[in-house]
């Protein structure tokens, strides 16, 4: 009886050595010295190269370059395009930025707004749309959000009189502090010949014959469907309704089992952002998934974000 109270004794002072010691050892990965630099190219290019060797295992490429955590290598990763889908096609060699690409990028954004994937596929082909939306949001954005102040809409107004409705580019860089797509939205937002509501089976017809022909040009495909029907729709109008409903390589009909299996490990993966999800199952369209989405929570296959089922018995974090 002693021997076996000495040997339960004993097991329990070593586990509570264990636990002591697993609380109090920090790991690696948070006690390496972080470094707040601009990543060099030779960092860049080792990333590229580890990477392709080992996938996602940031903690072990993060050991490779000194002063950069995981999550920073993780991160750089997305910058240089070497996780994205549409990166799969693409170079994973690290390019400076020109001041032509500058250029090229301010202009094709004046023009098509934040259609990140359609500019990277369109002007950028050794870019991914990470890469663009990075480089607008911490360089070359210099445009104002939010509520129009009084003295842009008068200048808005001097300029569409000038120019008209159809020099969108135009129009913007008169006024200076607004993109080509925020003084469209601006002006068509109060016109009255702005049709909303649903697309009727003619107006479906011409998108699709217009975005053979025009090859994605939204603002022209507008323009054109206004100069057919007499009534406006804007340019996003026509992106929602082709990439949700007429695009001919979206698949119809209910989901599959296992569609819906993709599906819920997409939302978990992605935590639950629809973009990233859409990406990632493109054969059906973000509203798609958004109302499937909807239709697995009411059923209770899907739980919040970070939350997962296991068999039948209980919930995991």
């Amino acid at each position: 009886m002693p021997q076996l109270v000495f040997g339960i004794a004993q097991r329990t002072i070593v586990r509570l050595f264990d636990r002591v010691r697993f609380l109090t050892t920090p790991a690696f990965s948070y006690t390496r010295q972080r470094t707040s630099n601009r990543w060099s190219d030779a960092e860049s290019r080792v990333l590229s190269q580890k990477y392709a060797e080992l996938g996602a295992e940031w903690d072990t490429i993060s050991r490779s370059i000194p002063g950069r955590t995981p999550d920073a290598c993780s991160y750089r990763s997305r910058f240089l395009g070497l996780t994205t889908n549409l990166a799969l096609t693409k170079s994973t060699t690290p390019v400076r930025w020109t001041e032509e690409d500058d250029q090229l990028l301010r202009k094709q954004f004046g023009i098509y707004g934040r259609r990140w994937t359609f500019l990277a596929t369109r002007f950028f082909p050794n870019r991914s749309d990470f890469q663009l939306s990075s480089r607008w949001k911490t360089t070359l954005k210099d445009k104002s959000c939010g509520k129009w102040t009084s003295e842009e809409s008068e200048r808005l107004k001097i300029a569409v009189a000038k120019y008209g409705v159809s020099n969108w580019v135009s129009v913007a860089r008169d006024v200076n502090t607004r993109t080509a797509c925020q003084c469209r939205a601006k002006i068509y937002a109060s016109d009255s010949s702005v049709k909303k509501g649903r697309f009727t089976k003619a107006e479906d017809d011409f998108i699709l014959a217009a975005y053979n022909r025009y090859k994605g040009d939204w603002i022209a495909i507008a323009d054109d469907l206004y100069k057919v029907f007499g009534h406006r729709r804007i340019s996003k109008q026509c992106v929602s309704r082709y990439y949700n409903y007429l695009n001919p390589e979206l698949v119809k009909g209910p989901y599959t089992l296992e569609e819906q299996e993709a599906l819920i490990g997409a939302y978990y993966q992605y935590e639950g952002r629809l973009c990233e999800i859409a990406r990632a199952l493109p054969q059906r369209s973000y509203k798609m998934h958004e109302y499937q989405l909807e239709k697995l929570k009411r059923m209770g296959r899907i739980l919040p974000v970070g939350v997962k089922k296991i068999g039948s018995g209980g919930l995991i974090q």
